[in-house]
């Protein structure tokens, strides 16, 4: 949800898509995954300061990067969605799921320790983007101007504060 501040769900709900309005709802979820990786990325020293460790860097920026390819996969995901896809994209992502954890399993087994999860995940949501890149058949383009994507921002923004109070503190 804070990959992408809601925009993938708002995507499913707007009453008319046009590719420009995908394309643009697509940028700003990169954008808004970017900059919370940028965040998480910067604050790995005060984690490492807090839990009197130096080695959580490569931790950072493997979790930062998963939360880029995860926030492009939820747009491909909305849009499958949208099209009433659920039965592929169901089976595709049970299928996405093993290859995930059996990634992050045989990099444990080669002992990568800790790293292992983040990378393991990071894998197999690349090889899900590209499935879902393939699966969907849609591609980003030129994107509409900002003020079209304004009802789609509100709701998402909207969505991941609600979710933040119902289930921040849990």
């Amino acid at each position: 949800l804070f990959g992408d501040f809601g925009i993938s769900t708002g995507l499913v709900r707007v009453r008319t898509l046009t590719h420009e309005l995908a394309s643009l709802l697509f940028w700003l979820a990169i954008g808004v995954a970017v900059v919370s990786m940028s965040i998480m990325i910067a604050a790995v020293p005060l984690f490492e300061s807090w839990y009197r460790t130096d080695d959580l860097g490569a931790l950072g920026i493997a979790f930062g990067l998963l939360i880029v390819v995860r926030a492009a996969g939820a747009t491909y995901r909305a849009l499958l969605r949208r099209q009433l896809r659920l039965k592929a994209l169901s089976t595709f992502e049970l299928v996405s799921g093993i290859f995930t954890n059996g990634s992050t399993l045989i990099f444990a087994l080669a002992g990568f320790g800790a790293i292992s999860i983040p990378v393991g995940l990071a894998v197999g949501g690349t090889a899900e983007l590209i499935g879902l890149v393939v699966l969907s058949g849609w591609l980003p383009g030129r994107a509409a101007p900002l003020r079209e994507a304004r009802s789609v921002v509100r709701f998402g923004v909207g969505l991941s504060l609600s979710g933040l109070v119902l289930h921040g503190g849990t």
